[in-house]
């Protein structure tokens, strides 16, 4: 029986340590930010590939991690990651929306005003992780100075803040893929240095 629990009490360590959904969310918010930005600056063209990319693994995936993180009773996490899983599928919606005759007048300005709303809402997360690495508050930062980039650059049509845009969403989504792997690296080394530690 003490062995037993001995191996329930290990796997619950090594899950603690190593299952966690926040290189997930990282992830997924740097390749979706990076493939948005990579279509809209006219790098690489994918086509209405991209709606789809952004519908299921942008918005559902990050849904999830968020979900996931608010079982490990994470809210910072479970917040920002179904915050921002949210608004990748109503940021779909909003391009799809003149398809069904549901856009208006001004509608540049109103998609204008949405990102600037985002845009605020990723500078107070930005402030709430002031006590956190710098590795870990540069994403947020950058993720907020796209959007007000990109809401910049709906309002005035010029194509340098348009593209000025999308090089911070590029290069965020890029850092945002760096965290994310250095954390799993950190979190799946995390036991094998233990275990060393507790051999010498």
């Amino acid at each position: 029986m003490a062995d037993i629990e001995k191996n329930i009490q290990g796997e619950n360590r090594w899950r603690s340590s190593t299952d966690s959904p926040t290189a997930t969310g990282f992830v997924v918010m740097g390749l979706t930010l990076m493939l948005f930005s990579f279509n809209r600056a006219h790098l690489v063209t994918f086509g209405d590939n991209w709606l789809a990319s952004v519908l299921f693994y942008g918005g559902g995936l990050q849904i999830l991690a968020g979900l996931y993180e608010w079982t490990r009773r994470c809210v910072f996490g479970a917040v920002a990651f179904t915050s921002f899983g949210f608004f990748w599928l109503s940021l779909i919606a909003l391009f799809l929306s003149p398809m069904v005759g549901w856009s208006g007048e001004h509608r540049l300005v109103a998609l204008a005003c949405y990102l600037i709303f985002w845009g605020l809402f990723s500078g107070l997360l930005f402030m709430g992780t002031l006590n956190q690495p710098r590795a870990t508050r540069l994403p947020f930062a950058l993720f907020s100075f796209f959007l007000l980039l990109e809401a910049a650059s709906l309002m005035t049509g010029v194509s340098w803040v348009r593209f000025a845009a999308h090089l911070a969403g590029i290069s965020c989504g890029g850092l945002l893929v760096l965290l994310a792997l250095r954390h799993r690296w950190a979190a799946a080394g995390a036991p094998v240095r233990k275990r060393c530690r507790a051999d010498s």
